[in-house]
Formats: C-alpha cells, sequence, structure tokens
C-alpha cells in the first residue's frame, strides 16, 4: 500500500547532503519488484521503455531531501525514525510527508505500474539530491540526462512534483541573485569628519538608494506575465563594530533579486556597473534562472484534461524546474501535498490526496 511506502519514507531521515540511506531504500523497494534503477551521482534514474518505438520523454522529478525540522518539541509526533509516520485521521505526520515524499511514494508506486503495462512513449524517473539547498541533484542529474539520452527524442517535458495540492499548476519561477556591496572607508572619530558623504556608512546608503532607484525601472520594464514583476529586497545593512561616537571601518548592504527571463542574463552586470566606484560587488550564492512555460505546453494541456480546470500560477519560490527550462525542457510544478505544511512542525500529508496523486499521475502519463 502507498500509505506503508510512504510511512517508511517519512521514517529515513534524509536531511539536504544526507540522502544515502532513503536512496538505498527506494533502489532495494524497487528492486524487490523487478523494476531496474541506477545510481548516478547520489540521484535515482530510473527509465521505463514505451511499448512503441517513441522519440517522446516524458520526467518525473523529485527531490529525496527535507529541510532539518526545527525544534522537536514542537511536533506532536516524532519528524522521522522509528516512531514515525504516525497516521491520525487520514493525514501521515513526519519531515517532507508534503515535501516531498507523498510525491516520492507516489512515483514508486506508478513506476510498478507502468513497468507492468508501458505508456506508448518512454518514462522517467528521477529522484534527486540537495533540492532543498542549492538544486545541485537536478544539475547532475541534468547533464547525465543530456549526455546519455537527450539525442534519442524530439519533445520531452518534465512534471517537478512539488506539492500543489493536486489542484493547481505552476508553470515558472523568477530566478535569484543574491549580492552584496561591501565598502571600505577610514574609521574615524566623529567629531573629526570633514566630508560624511565619504564614510563607509554613508556610501552604503547611497549604493541602497541606487539600487532602490534602479528596482523601479525594472519592475517597470521586465515584468512578465505569468511572473509579474521582478523584485528587489534589502535583507541585511551592516557595519564593522566601532564606538558610538567612531566612524565604521566598512559597511556591507545585501540583497535578494528576484528575476525574470529579460532581467536575469543582465542583472550582475547592471548591479556592478552601478555600484562598483561604491565599494567591491559579489555574488553570495550561485544563481538560479528564473523558469518558464507556456501556456501551451503540451504537459499543461494534459494535466488539465486529465485533472481539470486548473489554475496556472507562478511559483513563489524558485525551485528544480529552473535548471529543466534552462535545459529547454517544459517543465511544470504539480503533486500532492500542501505549500501550507511545509517547512514547520507537524508537517503530513493528506492520504487521499496521495492515492488521488497517484491516480492523477498514471493518467497524465497514458495522456501525454
Amino acid at each position: 500500500m502507498i500509505k506503508d511506502t510512504l510511512a517508511q519514507l517519512i521514517r529515513i531521515q534524509s536531511y539536504s547532503g544526507q540522502e544515502e540511506a532513503i536512496a538505498s531504500w527506494i533502489l532495494d523497494w524497487l528492486a524487490s519488484r523487478g523494476i531496474k534503477a541506477q545510481l548516478v551521482e547520489k540521484n535515482i534514474h530510473l527509465f521505463i521503455g514505451g511499448h512503441k518505438p517513441s522519440r517522446r520523454c516524458l520526467i518525473f522529478n523529485g527531490h529525496m531531501d527535507t529541510v532539518l525540522p526545527g525544534d522537536v518539541n514542537h511536533w506532536r509526533y516524532p519528524p522521522s525514525g522509528e516512531s514515525s509516520g504516525v497516521v491520525q485521521e487520514g493525514k501521515i505526520y513526519g519531515c517532507g510527508a508534503s515535501d516531498m515524499k507523498a510525491s516520492l511514494a507516489v512515483f514508486m508506486h506508478l513506476a510498478e505500474l507502468l513497468t507492468q503495462s508501458p505508456c506508448e512513449h518512454d518514462v522517467v524517473f528521477s529522484f534527486v539530491t540537495e533540492e532543498e539547498t542549492s538544486g545541485a541533484g537536478s544539475v547532475r542529474y541534468l547533464k547525465f540526462f543530456q549526455n546519455q539520452l537527450r539525442a534519442d527524442y524530439d519533445e520531452i517535458e518534465c512534471i517537478v512534483a512539488e506539492p500543489t495540492d493536486n489542484s493547481f499548476i505552476e508553470a515558472g519561477s523568477r530566478g535569484t541573485t543574491f549580492l552584496e556591496l561591501a565598502v571600505e572607508a577610514q574609521s574615524e572619530h566623529a567629531a573629526r569628519v570633514a566630508d560624511v558623504e565619504k564614510t563607509a556608512i554613508s556610501r552604503a546608503m547611497e549604493g541602497y538608494r541606487r539600487v532602490s532607484a534602479r528596482a523601479e525601472k525594472w519592475r517597470a520594464t521586465h515584468s512578465n506575465d505569468l511572473l509579474g514583476p521582478p523584485s528587489v529586497i534589502p535583507t541585511a545593512f551592516l557595519s564593522g563594530e566601532s564606538s558610538y561616537n567612531q566612524t565604521p571601518a566598512g559597511c556591507k548592504v545585501r540583497w535578494d533579486i528576484r528575476t525574470t527571463p529579460t532581467l536575469d542574463g543582465i542583472v550582475l552586470k547592471e548591479m556592478t556597473d552601478l555600484l562598483s566606484d561604491l565599494g567591491r560587488v559579489r555574488l553570495l550564492a550561485g544563481q538560479t534562472p528564473p523558469s518558464y512555460v507556456s501556456l501551451e505546453a503540451r504537459i499543461i494541456k494534459v494535466i488539465k484534461e486529465v485533472g481539470g480546470d486548473f489554475p496556472v500560477l507562478p511559483a513563489k519560490g524558485a525551485n528544480d524546474t529552473c535548471w529543466f527550462t534552462a535545459a529547454g525542457i517544459n517543465a511544470v510544478c504539480f503533486g500532492p501535498g500542501s505549500k501550507m505544511l511545509i517547512h514547520k512542525a507537524n508537517e503530513y500529508a493528506d492520504l487521499k490526496e496521495v492515492e488521488k496523486g497517484l491516480a492523477l499521475f498514471e493518467s497524465i502519463a497514458r495522456h501525454w
């Protein structure tokens, strides 16, 4: 039963970077049912060929990792371990229940169904690592897919089974650029400052003003019909240690920039050109590209034909669809589990929705 599979997945702790145990259990579960899968750079690759020669491939992608559970004292039931996976009133509790071990359980049982009765086209399942931290798992998986399989197909689309309550489709997300301006200046006694505009704090404030003005321009010129406008949010204003009558020797401003497709390729250069006379501009983490799929894409039409006239929305946060769309593969988010429950104590998945997800995914696979 899918409930038992999901319970066991929840019991296996699988924080980002610690997915070995859950990957091993998934591989053993598949092998016990005669399903061949392989471990590729810590990701699981499962290929099910169609019953007819086909140059079409549908990918189901999901991540095996979870975020940390936080203070376990806030959990009604254990978030992982042998006592987790408790079922109460049709809900199964545990860290990652909605995000996204419910979808992993669906994948496993769907693979069993499709192995017994294949689709006309090929189907691939990718169980990946590190989505919650960097997306490195899907990046590595796509490198493998591009090198080994891409040339075999004329059409490829992907469902990244992030939780959408089986009731809406996410067809895009803004990209991310995390940037810092670091200003250095001479530290001085405040009474001796000859030009306040040359202090580190004043120059950092000038950087803040410039970026705020540029953000207004970007909102007017780089909005997207699905994703909306880009956003530029200051997340830190940090100065070096100094006494109350001493100017600091350094000051930093940090921004979280969410990019649309037209802004993504130019944002770093524009920010560098805008701020480099004030101090050092650097990325705080790797950039993730925006994701955008046409509403006319086959995968969106098929999900709607099978499940109903679901709304198509942008994702509020980044997810692994961005790596697929950057590789030229239409990818949307759709799956069981609830976004309202993820990354918090007492996360659960509704078992009826998990079972519904399996039925929906089988219909999608066969109608695509």
